[in-house]
């Protein structure tokens, strides 16, 4: 299974949740191959005698390969025509194999998922891995998360990017990069022609950091799916600009970040102007009833957006029932998260009754909000069968959303 697969390209829902380094298969699944996953010694003759049944491997435990097994898995991989999909996550490779594996890199072809999460890996190994990049022409997908790289160790992969053309998704997630390795990245996505997927959450990036990567897509048109959650981003009349102009991205991360009400004035500016964004996700920023009232707005004129996740944004009644109002006009959003936001009755209700007029959206995600809410909830999960949803049919005797009292008897 390939990194991509951890994203989900369906679901805002999912995807604003983020994604397990689980990949849904069983570890010791290996293709057609029968083999033991906890046999570490039959698994590395198994890539060095280029076995047609090997094609992803994954080891269980923690700390099974290290070094030494990195070596011997790159000397395998020199001459392997078969192995897809490589995950050393968690197994203790350092300098040693990282150096060993960047120099199969440059030979092999074969390879194009390489899993290498929580490994300490830093400016050094880094290094290493760009000078491989720059050569080598079969990984696709690179998966650096929890790692120790900071801006130099970024800058470093981002001259490998200026003259790869394979790589499509690098995942940096939970390293160090700062304001400074953003940077340097943007400077490389003015050149490359290749990277679709960009991850980089939880680097400290900054508003700064975030206003080089979108500003430098003017320059490029391949990367469509950019996730900058939690890196302390304030919304920016810069920032603002940058989106509104952005003619590539599908889908944005911003959740965790620093966006208020008065940011959220500023997004809205920019989704009225933006035609291509699909996804939007700004989980657990401080959005606010406010906020949410004028980002409903902006979803009265914009058409191109299909998901919104403001979960755990502090969207309440007011908030809702402004969304209620943009999704009677709306007719291009079909999935829109609003969970744990304090959203009571009246606000629950007035969804239920958006929903008569609109026909378009199919998930509508409460969870997390009051309880008192059971008829109003089963009035939307009704309206969101209709709308070909996979939505539960709720109790036969459900009222139609414009018969349920705003308050309790």
């Amino acid at each position: 299974m390939s990194i991509l697969t951890w994203l989900i390209h369906s679901s805002c829902g999912s995807e604003a949740r983020g994604v397990s380094l689980n990949k849904g298969k069983p570890v010791g699944h290996f293709g057609t191959a029968n083999m033991d996953p906890f046999d570490v010694e039959s698994l590395l003759a198994a890539v060095l005698r280029n076995d047609p049944k090997l094609r992803e491997l994954t080891f269980p435990s923690v700390g099974q390969i290290g070094d030494s097994g990195a070596e011997q898995l790159a000397a395998g991989l020199k001459g392997n025509t078969n192995l897809k999909t490589l995950n050393l996550g968690y197994q203790g490779v350092h300098l040693k194999g990282i150096i060993a594996l960047a120099d199969a890199l440059r030979i092999n072809r074969t390879l194009t998922s390489l899993f290498l999460h929580m490994n300490s890996i830093g400016d050094t190994e880094c290094a290493a891995i760009g000078d491989a990049l720059k050569s080598n022409a079969g990984l696709a997908e690179l998966l650096l998360v929890d790692n120790r790289i900071g801006p130099l160790g970024a800058a470093h992969l981002g001259e490998a990017l200026k003259v790869n053309g394979t790589l499509t998704l690098l995942n940096l997630r939970a390293n160090r990069i700062g304001s400074e390795g953003a940077a340097a990245l943007a400077q490389a996505l003015a050149a490359n022609t290749a990277l679709s997927v960009l991850q980089v959450q939880s680097n400290n990036i900054c508003t700064a950091g975030a206003v080089a990567l979108l500003s430098t897509l003017t320059a490029n048109t391949t990367l469509t799916r950019l996730d900058i959650g939690t890196n302390e981003i304030s919304m920016t009349q810069a920032l603002a600009d940058a989106l509104k102009t952005n003619a590539t991205l599908t889908f944005l991360g911003l959740q965790g970040n620093a966006i208020d009400g008065d940011g959220a004035v500023l997004l809205a500016e920019a989704l009225r102007g933006n035609t291509t964004l699909e996804i939007l996700v700004l989980d657990y920023n401080e959005i606010g009833g406010g906020g949410t009232v004028v980002l409903a707005e902006a979803l009265q004129v914009n058409t191109a957006l299909t998901c919104l996740s403001i979960a755990w944004s502090n969207v309440g009644n007011d908030g809702a029932v402004a969304l209620a109002e943009a999704l009677k006009i709306n007719t291009s959003l079909k999935e829109l998260i609003l969970e744990g936001n304090y959203i009571r009755r009246v606000g629950t209700v007035a969804l239920a009754q958006a929903l008569e007029v609109n026909t378009t959206l199919t998930v509508l995600d409460l969870s997390g909000n009051t309880e008192d809410n059971e008829d109003a909830l089963d009035a939307i999960a009704v309206l969101l069968k209709e709308h070909g949803a996979a939505a539960e049919l709720a109790q036969a005797d459900t009222k139609p959303a414009s018969e349920i009292p705003l308050a309790r008897d």
